[in-house]
């Protein structure tokens, strides 16, 4: 091979490999960039979190892990719905920024508050044993963009606002609906007192048969419509909540749980905004519901 030959290979190298650079470069930045965890919580486990604080204007909506499931602490004691509460966790853990803005101590000196987060307009928090992880909420900007801070830090980001304007404090949207929470392989006892009768019904054993005993005892039933009984029961929920009622009982449910627990759900006058409904009473509640009247009266 002469050295012409050698010299022109060597060009073609050199050709090819400035191709390779200037085209592929490009791709390698935007790819490094891709892979850039813009998560705000990225090492919050989900499944540690013990509490959340949600806070909007003067309002505020406190959450705590009962290891049995979540309960609403303040401004109310109610159990929370935990499938809900998964989701928000789930939200925030995968919250991502679209970028991330310097801090201006000189806007902030003057006393100008370009990203709302002197006095932030809400936050949430979340407390993992001695650590608390804070997401301050700014002012909204042009484009449906919301600023966001990290508790105390001063680098702030930017979200897409309707992210965080779903921020939701009030107790009633977070309740269990459930009015019955446990399974019903837990049921053994019936007992419906009404203002003509009491009825009380037993279940053999563990077995799916019922037997009546108050007040025909021994008397036969229908045990395909105490198993679609209970599936309403199961299946029940509330349709809004208001503060204790105080409205004369017409029916109470009593029913008598596996370890001798006790569940009383007392059945009271229809709703007058909504014929379709029944109030009620749950118990050892100071809460009172409305319920699907279609429940009621079988």
């Amino acid at each position: 091979m002469t050295f012409r030959h050698s010299s022109l290979l060597l060009l073609i190298a050199s050709l090819l490999l400035g191709f390779v650079w200037v085209f592929e470069h490009p791709f390698e930045k935007e790819t490094a960039k891709r892979s850039i965890d813009r998560r705000l919580f990225p090492e919050i486990d989900p499944q540690a979190i013990e509490s959340i604080e949600l806070r909007q204007a003067d309002q505020s909506l406190q959450l705590n892990d009962q290891r049995h499931g979540w309960q609403i602490t303040k401004p109310i004691s109610y159990p929370a719905e935990d499938t809900k509460v998964t989701a928000f966790i789930e939200g925030l853990t995968q919250l991502s920024y679209q970028s991330a803005l310097p801090a201006t101590p000189q806007s902030e000196s003057d006393g100008e508050d370009l990203y709302g987060l002197n006095t932030p307009s809400g936050h949430i928090s979340v407390a993992i044993g001695s650590e608390t992880y804070r997401l301050d909420i700014g002012s909204v900007s042009a484009g449906n963009i919301t600023f966001v801070r990290r508790g105390n830090s001063e680098q702030i980001f930017t979200l897409p606002s309707d992210s965080v304007q779903a921020l939701d404090v009030t107790p009633d949207n977070w309740r269990d609906p459930r009015v019955f929470t446990y399974p019903d392989a837990e049921i053994e006892e019936i007992q419906i007192v009404g203002p003509l009768s009491d009825v009380r019904l037993q279940r053999d054993g563990v077995g799916t048969d019922w037997r009546m005993m108050d007040p025909h005892p021994g008397a036969r039933l229908d045990n395909n419509y105490l198993t679609f009984f209970l599936q309403q029961l199961t299946e029940l929920r509330a349709d809004s909540f208001h503060d204790k009622q105080a409205i004369p009982t017409q029916v109470t449910l009593n029913i008598g749980m596996s370890e001798n627990r006790r569940y009383t759900l007392n059945i009271q006058a229809p709703y007058p905004k909504n014929p379709a409904l029944v109030w009620a009473t749950l118990p050892d509640s100071n809460t009172s519901v409305t319920l699907n009247k279609a429940f009621i009266e079988p």
